[in-house]
């Protein structure tokens, strides 16, 4: 099952209407209805934040990998106002979700440059 399967299953189960899960979460209905079409697993970091904080309940370990449980346990409810956060040497820390939500921007600006590079290399391969 594709992440954006799990974010329409999740939409599903919190709200009757998909218009209200989107309200909640900023998420456009336009960007919805288009991963019902077209299932995948990419999905902006700043979309799963905002489902995140919306849905505190929710299993990241299920939303993000398909791994679990939808919801984390009862006792789990206290520690889901923070997260863990993999840094580039594979250390796991816990982060609060503000300071999760710089360190994911950050990664997305790396991966935009990274992705600008490989653009570069194949312009330059193509070109010879």
């Amino acid at each position: 099952m594709a992440l954006s399967d799990r974010i329409i299953e999740l939409a599903s189960v919190l709200e009757k209407k998909q218009v209200d899960f989107c309200k909640k979460t900023g998420i456009p209905t336009s960007t919805l209805s288009g991963y019902q079409k077209n299932p995948r697993d990419e999905f902006h970091t700043s979309k799963l934040l905002q489902i995140k904080k919306a849905y505190p309940k929710i299993s990241l370990d299920w939303l993000l990998l398909g791994e679990g449980d939808m919801f984390l346990p009862a006792s789990s409810a206290a520690v889901s106002q923070n997260m863990t956060f993999v840094n580039g040497n594979g250390n796991t820390q816990i982060y609060s979700p503000a300071d999760c939500a710089e360190k994911l921007r950050e990664r997305d600006t790396e991966i935009i440059g990274l992705q600008a590079q490989v653009a570069l290399l194949k312009d330059l391969l193509t070109s010879k």
